[in-house]
């Protein structure tokens, strides 16, 4: 990352440490549940909001012909009119 000043350093040093400290929570309850499922902190964590399962996956997908398809006909026309580009195509 590369930043001018230091308030925009310590940000973007914040966001990634929160990053990692969300990582590093997710492989902890991912180890505790499979080789200590009696710890007392699991239940507590699996109610959590930040072990939600996220509604957004962000990355590349290659579609297929069908796919490429239906989101011509299906997403694209609603993102042109009206302007939204926050509604993801769904993989069928």
């Amino acid at each position: 990352m590369q930043f001018t000043g230091r308030a925009l350093a310590s940000l973007g040093l914040a966001a990634a440490v929160v990053a990692y400290n969300l990582r590093k929570l997710e492989n902890w309850h991912a180890q505790v549940g499979k080789h200590g499922p009696d710890n007392p902190l699991l239940g507590i964590y699996e109610q959590h909001p930040l072990h939600q399962p996220a509604e957004w996956v962000h990355g590349l997908t290659m579609f297929n012909q069908e796919q490429r398809a239906r989101w011509e006909r299906e997403w694209l026309p609603r993102t042109i009119l009206s302007g939204d580009a926050t509604d993801p195509p769904t993989a069928a």
